[in-house]
């Protein structure tokens, strides 16, 4: 495409903004539109504060978000360009305002001079050359005419970008083989007290079937015509979800989770269940039918980490599809309309998802994807593309991952966290998706040894997530991590809850489980930057993080160890989930596998002998004795997967168990007397239970709101 005007420079960095695209000598970055429209409004005024405020009215006017989606975006640039927040050259950061361009802008390539000098313009319009600052002159064009005055193009040439963007957003085809964004208007489809989610449109297009928590508290599987207000119910089990049509429309395939988790299989009218086969109890779990009817997609952890297996809905035979990487769960499979591959999800640690791609008949997964963002659904409705649901853009949007020409995915919808799980109706051009509102909070209750637990009480709290909550050594402070500023970050309250403020400004990638040093001194927590998962630690009256653990693995969810000279840090840098000791000496970074069959979530005791721990895939709470490297089970009733809702506290344990209604129970336990009792009804949400060091106050996390409709659009 030839060059249109709209093309300006920052520094030496070609910025083309028609093509969502940057260059630089050798180099080519394709950037997002939300992206390059934000690097736009900065251009616009170079030198000058452009606030927060300003740049999501221009650029996310359109959708209800935080702040997360714009601090991801200033975080890609800053990749792009190479550059440092703590000594920027390109884009500065005005806490409590916005972000200022600082780098020179032009609207014409920057001139090489004689001896390498290059003539660039700063922020302020003064040309440097050599270290010479004088006035930017106007300089005469070739055909001796003056050229206009740079504040005139940039108006101009803004005005033009402007324009680009304008028609981009509403598809106007002025440009070609140009990533676009679509405008579409949801309808409920569902607006049901309790929540409806995990649609599935029927092959005919006439139904959709879908999960409904009614009046009674259970999930039942049902099914509704779009121009009808009345579900009709299909079954009756309690906790039936993730509805699957089968290719004839005679048969809808779900997952009742009772007590366990079944794949089932149900006359599409209603009536008696059959059991297929055992399933996990998954978050990334959903099922999917082959386009021949022969085989069923779906998630298993039976005799492993969660994999995608296979089940014949006549024989009941079953065989395993995918064998994820030590460390890694598959999950969210769906079959392409041909049969002859399954899209799936591939995770190597909390927020690290990305898509593959494997054969129906098994083989190596194609990794399609390198986002290292959280996908909550996978839909491959048409052929041309994959449809799921990601928080790639800072917040959960329906993307479109095309498969014809391998381009970037396109936004479909983006709704703040309300988008999950599409359905399409291929033939009608109709869309049904789950609109999601869900908000996790920090509660607190008293322990009596006489009266038992006080009443619960919201403790901190906001209209985003607030979890994961530890205790300073002194019980004088509290660590959580929120994402109520827009993007998952530590932050630091008083004892009582009150004066919160943000400790950490990563600015989009997901972060958590901050532990505090034994001098109270330093917060190790985990973070995904650069879509990696690694240990850092900060100073606990702030500054800039410091980087622990650089390997390509996964290193989480950190515990101190004895006097703060090293942590111990959850990792499957080895292939499977261990636990490490890292040292924190100036110069010295030495990692040493300490477990030797599996740990995840550490503590150490006061004494520093034990290390407890989880263990991903199998029950109960480990001790390693590290003086003789002998490992026990001091307490096996500790729930698979429920690595964060214990707490150790001198000689005992306070853990969560949840029956298969799913109702808590807070329980202690005696690691000396092995002596272990219920203190009380209690539920929490993982990760979160915390206990203060005088052990009189409780921490944990619950869900204090989710509900969900579906929504109907069309995309036509």
């Amino acid at each position: 495409m030839t060059n249109t005007g709209t093309d300006f420079w920052i520094d030496d960095w070609r910025v083309r903004p028609s093509l969502n695209r940057m260059e630089q000598p050798g180099r080519t970055e394709q950037v997002e539109p939300r992206i390059m429209e934000v690097l736009v409004a900065l251009a616009m005024q170079p030198g000058e504060v452009v606030t927060r405020e300003a740049l999501l009215e221009t650029v996310w006017a359109d959708v209800a978000v935080g702040d997360d989606p714009l601090n991801r975006a200033i975080s890609e640039l800053r990749k792009i360009f190479g550059d440092d927040p703590r000594q920027p050259r390109f884009i500065e950061t005005i806490r409590q305002r916005g972000y200022r361009l600082i780098a020179a802008v032009s609207h014409e390539p920057p001139p090489y001079l004689g001896d390498g000098l290059r003539l660039t313009v700063d922020a302020d319009g003064n040309e440097l050359l050599g270290g010479d600052v004088r006035p930017l002159q106007a300089r005469p064009r070739e055909d001796g005419k003056p050229a206009r005055e740079w504040p005139v193009m940039l108006v101009w040439g803004g005005l033009v970008v402007a324009f680009v963007a304008l028609a981009l957003w509403w598809r106007w085809p002025l440009v070609e083989d140009v990533p676009t964004r679509v405008v579409l208007r949801p309808a409920p489809f569902t607006s049901y007290p309790g929540r409806e989610y995990g649609a599935d449109w029927s092959p005919d297009g006439n139904w959709v079937a879908f999960s409904w928590e009614d009046s009674t508290d259970r999930f039942n599987i049902y099914t509704k015509v779009p121009s009808s207000d009345t579900p009709q119910q299909i079954t009756q089990g309690g906790y039936d979800h993730n509805p699957a049509w089968s290719p004839d429309g005679q048969q809808i395939a779900f997952m009742r989770t009772w007590t366990g988790c079944e794949v089932r299989v149900v006359a599409a009218t209603g009536g008696r269940t059959r059991e297929l086969a055992p399933c996990a109890k998954h978050r990334h779990n959903q099922i999917s039918w082959s386009p021949s009817g022969d085989v069923i997609a779906y998630v298993n952890d039976e005799d492993g980490p969660a994999a995608i297996f296979l089940v014949d809905p006549e024989s009941r035979e079953t065989r395993r599809l995918t064998t994820p990487p030590a460390g890694s769960t598959d999950g969210l499979p769906a079959f392409s309309p041909d049969g002859q591959h399954v899209v799936f999800v591939r995770s190597t640690s909390l927020g690290l998802d990305n898509l593959y791609r494997v054969p129906a008949t098994g083989g190596e997964p194609l990794r399609l994807t390198n986002d290292n963002q959280r996908i909550s659904a996978t839909a491959w409705d048409a052929p041309e593309a994959i449809h799921y649901t990601s928080d790639r853009d800072g917040a959960y949007a329906l993307m479109a991952f095309p498969l014809t020409d391998g381009g970037p995915p396109e936004w479909l919808v983006a709704g703040g966290d309300a988008v999950h799980r599409p359905t399409l109706n291929l033939a009608a051009q109709r869309l049904v998706y789950q609109q999601h509102s869900l908000d996790k909070n920090i509660w607190r209750v008293t322990l009596d040894p006489e009266q038992g637990l006080s009443e619960p009480e919201a403790f901190i709290a906001s209209t985003r997530w607030d979890l994961s909550p530890s205790f300073s050594p002194d019980g004088r402070q509290i660590a959580f991590m929120s994402n109520r500023s827009g993007s998952y970050e530590i932050w630091v309250a008083d004892a009582d809850g009150s004066d919160p403020a943000r400790l950490t400004d990563f600015g989009g990638p997901f972060v958590g489980n901050p532990r505090w040093s034994p001098d109270g001194r330093q917060i190790a927590f985990d973070a995904r930057r650069d879509g990696n998962a690694d240990v850092f630690v900060i100073d606990t009256d702030g500054g800039t993080p410091r980087r622990v653990t650089t390997h390509a693995g996964a290193d989480v969810v950190p515990a101190w160890g004895q006097a703060g000279a090293s942590l111990y840090v959850s990792s499957n840098r080895s292939g499977t989930w261990q636990v490490w000791r890292v040292a924190l000496a100036e110069g010295d970074s030495t990692a040493t596998q300490v477990t030797p069959n599996g740990g995840y979530a550490p503590a150490l005791s006061a004494d520093g002998n034990t290390l407890y721990y989880t263990k991903r895939d199998v029950p109960g709470l480990w001790a390693l004795d590290l003086a003789r490297g002998t490992e026990t089970r001091p307490l096996a009733r500790l729930p698979r997967n429920e690595w964060g809702t214990w707490h150790l506290i001198g000689d005992a344990v306070y853990f969560i168990e949840h029956d298969a209604d799913g109702n808590g129970t807070l329980t202690y336990h005696n690691l000396g007397a092995g002596i272990t009792f219920a203190v009380a009804p209690l539920s929490a949400h993982n990760p979160g239970l915390t206990v203060s060091p005088d052990g009189r106050t409780l921490l944990y996390v619950q869900i204090d709101r989710d509900e969900s409709d579906l929504m109907e659009v069309s995309l036509q």
